[in-house]
């Protein structure tokens, strides 16, 4: 089925000349081109880079906000919202400019089981959302990663063998998938 879906949206969907600036960037402002470009330079320099992260992990471990920096910069320019609900305002501003959209829920590196159902629900909600408007989501998407804990995947990938929690714990992911799927 997967094969399928993906064979039609590359019929549907004509190739895009991306070298088109003037298309490919109708939808922003100058002000957003401007803040963008100097976010990606920011970015590119692994130092910065390195030095945001370790600022950021003190900030959480010390319940410092960071909102305030995070939320018009880089969540800005990689997210579409907190809520189904804001991610469509956002794929309707998209979609007046010929835009498609995927929703990507992405929460990784939990632990927790309550967490995992939590995420694979939510996971359900955004396929579900994607279905009442093909058009401009024309496919979904998720992560392993989000409904499972990555030490088990690695250790499944290895092929080495699960005790028996772990069998029972790999048993749920596999019927996460299925649900999700």
């Amino acid at each position: 089925i997967c094969t399928i879906m993906i064979l039609e949206a590359i019929e549907t969907y004509p190739k895009i000349n991306i070298e088109n600036t003037e298309i490919a960037f109708e939808s922003k402002s100058n002000a957003d081109l401007e803040k963008a470009y100097w976010l990606f330079k920011m970015m590119g320099s692994p130092s910065l880079v390195r030095l945001g992260k370790y600022s950021t992990e003190i900030a959480a471990a010390f319940y410092m906000p960071i909102s305030w920096i995070i939320k018009p910069t880089i969540y800005k320019q990689f997210c579409g919202g907190e809520s189904l609900n804001d991610c469509n305002k956002t794929l309707s501003l998209l979609a007046k400019y010929g835009i498609k959209s995927i929703l990507d829920y992405s929460v990784e590196g939990k632990q927790s089981e309550t967490v995992f159902d939590a995420t694979a629900k939510e996971i359900i909600a955004t396929i579900y959302n994607a279905s009442q408007n093909r058009i401009n989501i024309p496919f979904a998407v998720f992560k392993v990663t989000g409904i499972a804990r990555l030490n088990l995947l690695k250790k499944v990938s290895a092929k080495a063998s699960l005790d028996a929690i772990e069998q029972k714990e790999f048993e749920r992911i596999k019927t996460r998938v299925k649900d999700i799927c």
